[in-house]
């Protein structure tokens, strides 16, 4: 493990990975692989394993090296199984005990709960409630907050379910709720929000579901921006338009505007595959 991931590592856990694995095999929660038989042999290599490392095996072996990874690997099992047990016995690895799996389960069975009842508080506009489900998990976990996290703020969560940006004209009431449920949720949920709940979702326009839902995201935080702004007597901004931004975009980069007259963000005229990230930055009176 390198230096800055060990690191990482080592603030989430307030211990070193090497104490914390050791902790964890002391508690029976890992125990050592052991590939016993041809199946359990076949899922260690697909999880060791690339495909340019099995090929390398295969080559070594003088057997085929064309086809699909499941297929290299039932090859190798196939002309070498005692061999390739004895190469990943060598190896010292280690994986989830019994009690390991129940105590993944319980913790998976625990964000889904949270995740059930935060939906429902976003549903409800409760997005206070929203939020201590997830800080209540959290505390539940024993995770660290560092800090560079942001803590859940309830008027952001309400901007991202009320603002309709211009850039997802054509997308309906529909496709537009779910946006704003998914962005809500990431607002609040953090690290612990669910990765697949747009997965294959269509938008019905040109944006992907994952950008469109960012665009809803940085309209709430514009949006935001410049109501703070107002209250300090910000009367004018600067478009800063980032890189590889669109040439609609970039054509602003650096004007200055009246902050009741400013476009709005995202541009509704991006053209970006990825959406409009431009932002607009206060300028301050000499």
């Amino acid at each position: 493990m390198n230096t800055a991931g060990s690191s990482a590592w080592t603030a989430a856990l307030s211990e070193t990975p090497n104490s914390a694995i050791n902790r964890f095999i002391q508690a029976n929660l890992l125990v050592p692989f052991s590939p016993s038989t041809p199946e359990a042999l076949t899922q260690g290599l697909a999880s060791i394993y690339g495909v340019v490392q099995l090929k390398a095996m295969l080559k070594l072996r003088r057997l085929k090296v064309s086809g699909k990874k499941d297929e290299l690997i039932a090859r190798l099992v196939h002309s070498d199984g005692q061999g390739l047990i004895r190469d990943v016995l060598a190896l010292g690895l280690y994986q989830c005990s019994d009690a390991g799996m129940n105590l993944v389960f319980r913790l998976e069975e625990r964000k889904q709960r949270a995740y059930a009842n935060a939906v429902a508080a976003i549903h409800a506009k409760d997005y206070s409630a929203a939020i201590r489900e997830y800080e209540a998990l959290e505390d539940d976990l024993g995770f660290p907050k560092f800090g560079f996290e942001g803590t859940p703020r309830p008027a952001l969560i309400q901007l991202v379910m009320t603002v309709t940006p211009t850039i997802l004209d054509g997308c309906s009431h529909e496709v537009l709720s779910r946006l704003r449920i998914a962005m809500a949720l990431q607002c609040v949920a953090g690290r612990h929000a669910p990765k697949d709940v747009l997965r294959g979702f269509n938008t019905g326009i040109r944006l992907d579901a994952e950008t469109a839902a960012r665009m809803i995201y940085f309209s709430a935080r514009h949006a935001e921006d410049i109501q703070q702004w107002k209250q300090m007597k910000v009367t004018e901004v600067a478009h800063l338009a980032t890189p590889g931004s669109c040439s609609a975009c970039t054509a602003f980069n650096g004007q200055k505007w009246n902050i009741d007259q400013a476009p709005e963000l995202p541009y509704p005229h991006c053209t970006s595959e990825t959406g409009c990230r431009c932002l607009y930055l206060p300028v301050r009176d000499a």
